[in-house]
């Protein structure tokens, strides 16, 4: 008996023959030629051959029972059937049927006991093992693969988009069921959905302008092309800006808003192009203003997309000036101060005074002016700074002037007594002008005595007649010139010694 249990092996000893019983219909189905006086009959374990002892011919018959399927070539195809497979093993004489997974095969043909030709079916993708049916069993092995067929594509609609991405397509194509990927021109698309076999909806990611093909990705294999899909640069747009003006100066920073700014190559206000610009993002640039006049227009965004107009203006005013700061913030009352006078707006001065007078100016930037301030009294003043846009002003401090008096020594001959130099002199300077300062009251004194006041002369020198006041000099260790200062000069003294001969 077979190991299944549905087949009998009866020895006929007188006959020379085995004859196979059917245990289903108790029928005989097949009676095996064997050597002489057959005895005994032995199945292997698995079914495939049948031993039989010959007492008459003292040997053992070797017959196989059931046919050994080795191989199957080549070993895949697709879901869809149609291929032609080879299955390679023995004990196929007779054969009656062929089946992939129990699924017959569309036909086949016995070439010889160890050769089957046939085509498959179609079938779920998965490995399958091919069985081959004789009168006496069926024999199962080889290894065969059910693939997917490769995706075919033969549209995609539309055909182009922006740079941006986010356009809905459509591919249309053969096979897509189980799809795994969808790139257009190289790049995966943001998202995609399998339709059915022969449609994919797909959402385009964003590229680099350019032209490239259509790729679907299947258990099947990969299409590419030969459809092909155009990334174009959408035009700019411009929905708003912000500041809506700025100074004639310039130097304004304003972000603009819209839509396609990437790879932006240009931006103007008002005709004139912008000083600099930062395309933040595709809606978003931030700009710097150049100079202009004052006036009002369109801002611009140009683009490889085309040109964005805004539907608003920008306008240039004329800013106001403002000083914030003064270098330095004081000088001398008697002589002339280079200054450095520090704000915004200062581009266009058209004056610089002090307490309404003119004084020369240089416009260094919008943000410097220098200017010299003339000689005034001592006190604080406004400096004030005039443009197109308006006045800023800013207080200056007019000290009074530094001073330096020196006097000359008193000479005296101690014996025998004789005074050389009996006439006291001070000299009196502006150390801010470094010139003498002339008409100044110069008192002289010794101790607590005033010998006399006297004023100053062109040269600043101030003398005192002092002979009869040489012993009290002698006696007080010289003398002192004080002068008093002014409301523009500063007091100054000096001390006058006594040489002895």
């Amino acid at each position: 008996m077979n190991p299944d249990g549905t087949l009998v092996f009866v020895v006929n000893f007188g006959g020379n023959n085995v004859s196979v019983i059917d245990t289903g219909t108790n029928t005989i189905l097949t009676t095996l030629a064997v050597g002489t006086q057959p005895s005994r009959a032995a199945v292997t374990p698995d079914g495939n051959f049948l031993y039989v002892t010959n007492n008459g011919s003292n040997n053992v018959s070797v017959l196989q029972i059931r046919p050994i399927v080795t191989s199957i070539t080549p070993g895949s195809g697709t879901t869809l059937g149609g291929d032609p497979i080879t299955i390679s093993g023995s004990g196929f004489t007779g054969a009656t049927a062929v089946t992939l997974n129990s699924t017959p095969v569309a036909g086949f043909i016995v070439v010889d006991d160890n050769t089957i030709t046939a085509t498959t079916p179609a079938h779920a993708a998965g490995t399958v093992q091919a069985s081959v049916t004789v009168p006496l069993g069926t024999g199962t092995g080889g290894s065969f693969t059910f693939v997917p067929p490769a995706p075919t594509i033969t549209s995609i609609s539309p055909s182009s988009g922006t740079t941006s991405g986010g356009t809905l397509v459509t591919i249309t194509g053969t096979n897509f069921t189980g799809a795994t990927a969808v790139s257009i021109a190289g790049t995966p698309v943001t998202s995609f959905q399998v339709i059915d076999d022969t449609h994919i909806s797909a959402i385009t990611a964003p590229h680099a302008p350019g032209t490239g093909p259509v790729s679907v990705t299947t258990p099947g294999g990969t299409a590419t092309g030969p459809v092909t899909y155009t990334y174009v640069t959408p035009a700019p747009t411009i929905s708003g800006f912000t500041p809506a003006s700025g100074s004639t100066t310039g130097g304004t920073q304003v972000t603009i808003t819209g839509t396609g700014f990437t790879g932006a190559t240009a931006v103007t206000f008002v005709g004139t192009p912008a000083a600099s610009f930062q395309v933040l993002n595709d809606t978003t640039i931030v700009a710097i203003t150049a100079p202009h006049a004052p006036g009002s227009g369109p801002v611009t965004v140009t683009t490889p997309g085309g040109t964005a107009i805004s539907g608003t203006n920008y306008t240039y005013v004329t800013q106001a000036p403002t000083v914030t700061a003064i270098f330095p913030s004081s000088g001398p009352a008697g002589a002339s101060t280079q200054v450095s006078i520090s704000g915004t707006g200062l581009t266009g001065a058209t004056s610089v005074t002090v307490n309404g007078s003119p004084v020369p100016f240089t416009v260094v930037s919008d943000n410097e002016i220098t200017a010299t301030l003339p000689p005034h009294a001592a006190g604080t003043v406004t400096v004030t700074v005039t443009t197109p846009g308006g006045s800023a002003s800013i207080p200056f401090t007019y000290t009074r002037d530094r001073t330096q008096l020196t006097a000359t020594p008193a000479i005296v001959q101690v014996f025998p007594p004789h005074p050389y130099a009996g006439i006291l002199t001070a000299t009196l300077t502006d150390l801010d002008t470094g010139q003498p300062l002339a008409g100044q009251p110069i008192t002289f004194t010794t101790g607590s005595t005033t010998l006399c006041t006297s004023t100053t002369n062109a040269q600043g020198v101030a003398t005192c007649p002092a002979i009869l006041a040489l012993p009290l000099i002698i006696l007080n260790g010289g003398y002192t010139a004080t002068y008093a200062g002014s409301a523009n000069n500063q007091p100054a003294t000096a001390h006058g010694a006594v040489i002895t001969l």
